[in-house]
């Protein structure tokens, strides 16, 4: 998935003296990946950067000797005659490499600024799987408030996860059309997969014969069933026979974009789904209730079920959700593109539904290739790009084709070939729908939730944004042979469909309790949170009361937390009260004092924080992330019924401990010793004073003013 093909464009420009450009290149921090930035003289801190976002490679980052700044020294040139500076990373990791890519770009980003000053305009430009990266990255930028204008995206897989479903599909189609010559199976675990240790280390990026007509056994299988990597006089009428059920299944017309497309379905699928720094062995795809428009295909292929979490885990990496303020983002395709087909830009018209920041235009071909563009039309994206920032029209096909001919400069061998007439399937057409009986994430998720054999520790969780994100607590206690009390995880995470997300999860310690300073607290990096909704099934048919649901945790912290998976179920609701396994399309009303549910913080010393839900009948969870007096991470946890016109709250605080993290939790170790008394009263909508007088020796009393940090989605407004 990358630039294979850019027509050669002659234009006259003349290469920049080396002088006139500063080039800085090295290893960003924490294994981001390599870097390369080059800045012309003329750019002054205020000046425009343009992030370029290479396509998919299966090199590892050791293996990349040179970090391109742009997809050819054409465009380099040009790009850095207009004043612009230019910054690429190699990415962290090979293959589909998007699951620490917020990560990368913010080291990358903040390197820039490091070595040439603050930009007045960031430009995210990418093809293929850069395209995509630049997407999401923009997203992030977006949403951490740096001062993303447009993006460039060509020829991006948009459908995000379900790209990968193609490949999966290449898969199980090709075992079940070529019965008698399979492709090698696998682990017991995951048996159509290619083991991880068979991919070549040294692979180069996927093509179409390269990979697979030098490795065998896979090569003899293919041509014992399809022909290819043999004469072509010695191809068989059922060899041929089987290739075109193989193309039809997959609505493909080209042979070297099946042999394309099967390749991507063994070592870039496998490194996928095994990769220690992607899925780690679990598998995020499912069949099951796919209709491959056979009959006897359909009896025939293997029927593979996903791990709800490692689907979730890839849709937050992969998938698209917006939030672009305002940005504007300009999106090229081909017509016959048949690795990441063009009905992939069908993700746009989710994105922005009424065209306000997103313009599309297709490009037609004469043959079959992926992300052929030339060099003129990608200038033309770019000027038209940044011309549209500037307060100009909106550009389409027929205004990007004028501009491209202006900059071909009598060169007929640079294709201008934007085209308004190109018409386009559905995504669903090109990419069979997998039809799960999923239950999303909704807002009557948020709540506490715990694991019946870890009473005593569990999570918070508050989705945000329109139910986008979600903010995630896990309260909990230190690994054996610790000496604290207590330990409490936080992150942000991001919703898709049943999933939540937590990429980034990270632990405070620091301040003191009673002498509290922000500016004590350490913030650490822990690790990942995974969250899947699950538990609703039930047999067809009969009339058993609903599932209650259950939210399945996966994490990975640091070594001595290792990693693991708990069984959650929701103990509290916020808001309102209804089974999660429902099919509802009406809901009830929420409790109207739920208005004051959210995330609140000091207004004098943020640092700690309160989260307060209120459910049906005002009954209201109240927990109070903070630190004790020596320094570390302590929480306390209330429950009460908010009560009065005047909104107050009087609970008594529990500080839990006595137990241990992970497998050496004991719930008869949890002592439920009481801290002190909380009262906690909303002097409006967004704003509260809280008083405290503990019990437990050493924490002294006092009082604060509170302000609203978030308001839960789902709430309603306060009156």
């Amino acid at each position: 998935m990358a630039f294979p093909r850019l027509a050669v464009l002659l234009l006259a420009l003349v290469a920049l003296p080396v002088a006139a450009i500063e080039r800085f290149e090295g290893d960003l921090p924490g294994g981001t990946g390599r870097f390369a930035i080059d800045v012309p003289a003329a750019w002054r801190p205020g000046d425009t950067l343009i992030v370029y976002n290479h396509g998919f490679s299966m090199r590892f980052p050791e293996q990349v000797g040179q970090v391109n700044t742009a997809p050819n020294g054409t465009l380099r040139n040009r790009f850095l005659a207009d004043g612009l500076a230019l910054a690429a990373i190699s990415y962290s990791s090979r293959g589909w490499a998007l699951f620490d890519i917020e990560r990368e770009q913010r080291a990358l980003l903040a390197e820039f600024r490091h070595v040439a000053g603050e930009p007045g305009r960031i430009l995210l430009f990418g093809g293929s799987l850069g395209g995509l990266v630049s997407l999401r990255t923009a997203e992030s930028f977006v949403a951490e408030g740096e001062p993303v204008a447009g993006v460039l995206a060509v020829c991006p897989p948009m459908g995000g996860a379900r790209t990968w479903d193609s490949a999966v599909d290449a898969r199980l189609l090709f075992d079940a059309v070529c019965e008698n010559h399979p492709l090698p199976d696998g682990s017991d675990h995951l048996p159509w997969v290619i083991d991880y240790s068979e991919i070549p280390p040294n692979l180069s990026d996927i093509t179409d014969r390269d990979t697979l007509e030098n490795a065998l056994p896979l090569a003899n299988r293919i041509r014992q069933c399809m022909g290819f990597f043999q004469p072509a006089i010695f191809d068989t009428t059922a060899q041929l026979a089987r290739r075109a059920q193989l193309k039809q299944l997959l609505g493909l017309n080209s042979d070297d974009f099946l042999l394309t497309n099967i390749a991507y379905s063994i070592y870039p699928l496998a490194d996928l789904i095994q990769g220690p720094d992607k899925l780690d062995g679990y598998n995020a795809f499912d069949n099951r209730f796919v209709d491959y428009g056979d009959d006897a295909i359909n009896a025939r292929i293997r029927r593979i079920e996903r791990d709800p979490l490692a689907a979730a885990r890839l849709r937050a990496a992969s998938d698209l959700r917006g939030g672009y303020g305002d940005a504007k983002l300009l999106v090229l395709h081909t017509n016959r593109d048949e690795l990441v087909v063009p009905e992939h830009v069908e993700m746009l018209r989710q994105l922005d539904p009424e065209g306000r920041f997103s313009a599309l235009a297709l490009v037609a071909q004469e043959s079959t290739a992926h992300c052929d563009f030339s060099a003129p039309e990608l200038l033309a994206g770019i000027d038209s790009l940044n011309d549209w920032i500037d307060g100009g029209e909106r550009p389409d096909a027929q205004s990007l084709d004028q501009r491209c001919e202006g900059l071909r400069n009598g060169d007929a061998t640079a294709r201008c070939g934007f085209d308004a007439e190109i018409e386009l399937s559905s995504l669903d057409q090109r990419i069979r729908p997998r039809n799960l009986p999923i239950r999303p994430i909704r807002p009557a998720h948020s709540g506490t939730w715990f694991d019946a054999g870890h009473d005593g520790e569990g999570l918070l969780i508050e989705l945000i944004n329109d139910g986008r994100d979600a903010i995630v607590g896990w309260y909990t206690y230190p690994p054996r042979g610790e000496s604290q009390d207590q330990r409490w995880i936080a992150g942000l995470g991001r919703v898709s469909e049943d999933g939540i997300h937590v990429g980034e999860a990270f632990e405070q310690r620091g301040a003191r309790f009673g002498d509290f300073d922000p500016l004590d607290i350490q913030r650490l990096p822990w690790g990942e949170l995974t969250l899947a909704f699950t538990g609703c099934e039930r047999d067809q048919g009969n009339n058993d009361p609903l599932p209650p649901g259950e939210l399945r945790l996966r994490y990975s912290g640091p070594e001595a937390f290792g990693s693991g998976e708990r069984n959650l179920v929701q103990l509290t609701q916020n808001a309102t009260s209804i089974p999660l396994c429902a099919d509802a399309t009406t809901l009830p009303p929420p409790e109207p004092d739920s208005a004051y549910s959210g995330s609140w913080f000091r207004v004098d010393a943020p640092g700690d924080g309160w989260v307060i839900q209120v459910g049906q009948d005002r009954q209201t969870v109240i927990a109070w992330y903070t630190f004790d007096p020596e320094g570390n991470p302590a929480w306390m946890v209330g429950y009460g019924t908010l009560g009065g016109d005047d909104a107050r709250l009087a609970v008594t605080l529990q500080r839990p401990r006595g137990a241990w993290f992970g497998d050496d939790f004991d719930p008869d170790d949890v002592e439920r010793l009481a801290w002190g008394y909380l009262e906690l009263v909303f002097t409006g909508c967004d704003s509260a004073r809280v008083t405290w007088t503990p019990t437990e020796a050493g924490w002294p009393a006092g009082s604060a003013n509170l302000q609203r940090l978030t308001r839960p989605t789902g709430s309603p407004d306060c009156e």
